[in-house]
């Protein structure tokens, strides 16, 4: 199946296969191990950047667990809550200088807790330690604590993050010591929200698990903005927990990362833009435009193989097309010194020896054919003389002097007629109607009444000089009409007639004859072997052969039978003017 491919299919294929292809999939490879590569590197970046912060809030929890158990446990600060002394009395500030003293001792500025503050159930008697100087327990804090019943929650007022609950008496577990407020300082965990890899920069957002209210969060940041249009349930949170997940309502769209802290009422949900989609996306399109520069890569090679190899070849071929048809003039144009041109010059060579050698033959074969036109033409003559002296003799045996005279001077024109030559072969129309008219007269002197004939020219008599014919064509034909019926004792009736159409001269001989062989004719006409020598079959043959010789398979004669009866003989020969008169090519 290749085998029957184009040199230019099969040029376009190899390239397909062995170039383009290859490419293609080696680009597309190479894309999709980047992205695998970029994606995952990707999600673990942010994987551990939100766990490093988890860890820290998760820390931050701890810190809150144990701080709240040695706070109760201090029996400083227990006395200093339990109402046993006036506010504003000496033993109410002796007992908050104790409990003031013991909260002094904790490792505030070191961790994520800013301060501390505890209040008695009725906020009468308060303790503020740490960095803070202004500290409040507000109504919906101290009512979520006794709801809760000593569980954590997170609470957010007056710009301030901070982890609260219930705290019980040890000693007397039914009764409430007061309400503990640890405040989280939020320079040191945003610290931990900015990470260190320019190409994750993810943004932060804590959320209260039990509401969905925003513990910590900018709401104006871009990306937080695009995470809370998402609306994502709590549920659905913590069902994907850990989990990275894309969401893109406009570009570029974010990696949204949940994380349930330890304390099981705390979601972290790390925010990072889709940079790293977008450089995939870059290397998408980078891919994309390395192709298409491969693609016209393709089509400019295609186009020079086109110009420099097939167009040469492809004129190679035409020209060899021309050499077919004979056209041994034709020549490659050589430049350089390539392997083409180097074809062509041996073209070239080959393109003027069959020049060289046609000629040759050609110049032969029409030295034959003339040879053959004049041979033809001694077969016709011997016929003529035969039949038309035949028809004198019967004449003068008849007595009839002054018709055998008249004839004889017939004959002497005929003759003086046939002695009219010209370089190319051919003789005015208006000699071949002579000619005939002539014959027909002395066939008519010799047949009496039996011979009905009639000549009609459809051609100008300004132009009979001038149209080239060959000549002795009309005479066989007459003659194969009277032979065949003089032994029929009827009158025998033959009708010329010339006529132009088409581009063509055409004669047709009508006689009145019946049952002709016209297969027998025809092979009388085409086929040498099937006549005998001296026949007028040879005659007929011996005509259509001169006209065939001279003009070509084209023309020649035909046998057809009329509607009305009869047989009727078509000569066929091509339109030939000519400038010069009839006298100056009479010999």
């Amino acid at each position: 199946m290749i085998k029957n491919l184009s040199l230019k299919t099969k040029f376009i294929t190899s390239n397909i296969l062995v170039g383009f292809f290859p490419f293609v999939l080696i680009a597309v490879i190479s894309f999709l191990f980047l992205s695998w590569v970029s994606e995952n590197e990707r999600n673990v970046s942010i994987y551990y950047n939100v766990q490093n912060v988890a860890d820290t809030l998760d820390n931050t929890i701890t810190n809150c667990n144990e701080l709240s158990k040695f706070i109760v446990g201090n029996e400083y600060v227990r006395a200093f809550l339990i109402p046993q002394h006036e506010i504003n009395s000496t033993l109410y500030h002796e007992t908050y200088k104790s409990a003031k003293q013991a909260l002094g001792g904790l490792p505030f500025g070191t961790t994520s807790i800013k301060g501390v503050g505890i209040f008695s159930p009725d906020r009468q008697r308060y303790i503020i330690s740490g960095s803070l100087t202004q500290l409040s327990l507000t109504d919906e804090e101290l009512q979520r604590a006794f709801e809760l019943k000593g569980g954590w929650f997170w609470s957010v007022s007056n710009n301030q993050m901070a982890i609260c609950r219930l705290l019980r008496d040890k000693i007397n577990v039914t009764s409430s010591l007061g309400i503990i407020k640890i405040v989280i300082d939020q320079d040191y965990i945003g610290r931990f929200f900015i990470s260190e890899n320019e190409w994750i920069n993810p943004s932060f957002v804590i959320l209260n698990a039990t509401d969905q209210s925003i513990l910590y969060g900018n709401t104006e940041n871009e990306y937080v903005r695009k995470f809370l249009e998402a609306k994502n349930s709590m549920d659905s949170l913590i069902e994907n927990d850990r989990i990275t997940s894309f969401y893109e309502k406009e570009k570029p769209g974010v990696y949204i990362t949940p994380w349930l802290l330890s304390d099981q009422k705390t979601i972290l949900v790390g925010i990072t833009p889709a940079v790293g989609y977008q450089y995939s996306l870059i290397l998408k399109r980078l891919m994309i435009g390395a192709i298409i520069i491969a693609i016209m890569l393709a089509i400019v090679q295609l186009m020079l193989f086109r110009r420099l190899i097939l167009k040469p070849l492809n004129k190679l071929g035409t020209l060899m097309k021309s050499i077919e048809s004979e056209n041994f003039s034709a020549h490659f144009k050589v430049r350089g010194n390539d392997e083409i041109s180097v074809l062509g010059n041996q073209f070239n060579m080959m393109s003027d020896k069959l020049r060289f050698l046609y000629n040759e033959v050609y110049y032969s074969k029409l030295q034959m054919k003339n040879a053959e036109i004049k041979a033809l033409q001694a077969e016709i003559n011997p016929h003529f003389l035969f039949n038309t002296l035949n028809t004198i003799y019967w004449t003068i045996k008849t007595n009839e002097s002054e018709a055998a005279g008249k004839m004889v001077r017939d004959l002497a024109a005929i003759f003086r007629l046939s002695l009219y030559h010209s370089s190319n072969g051919l003789v005015p129309l208006e000699v071949e109607l002579e000619h005939i008219f002539y014959y027909l007269r002395l066939q008519k002197a010799r047949m009496s009444e039996r011979l009905i004939y009639s000549i009609e020219v459809e051609i100008a008599p300004e132009l009979r000089k001038r149209l080239q014919v060959m000549k002795l064509i009309l005479q066989p034909l007459v003659e194969n009409a009277i032979v065949h019926h003089e032994a029929v004792n009827t009158p025998i009736e033959i009708q010329v007639t010339i006529y132009e159409a088409e581009k063509n001269l055409y004669y047709m001989v009508h006689d009145n004859g019946t049952n002709a062989d016209f297969d027998k004719i025809n092979r009388i006409l085409h086929d040498s072997s099937f006549v005998s020598r001296g026949s007028h079959g040879l005659a007929l043959h011996n005509t259509n052969e001169r006209i065939k010789l001279k003009f070509g398979e084209d023309y020649g004669i035909t046998c057809t039978s009329p509607v009305d009866g009869g047989t009727a003989f078509v000569v066929k020969m091509p339109l030939q003017y000519s400038d010069k008169g009839r006298d100056n090519d009479y010999v």
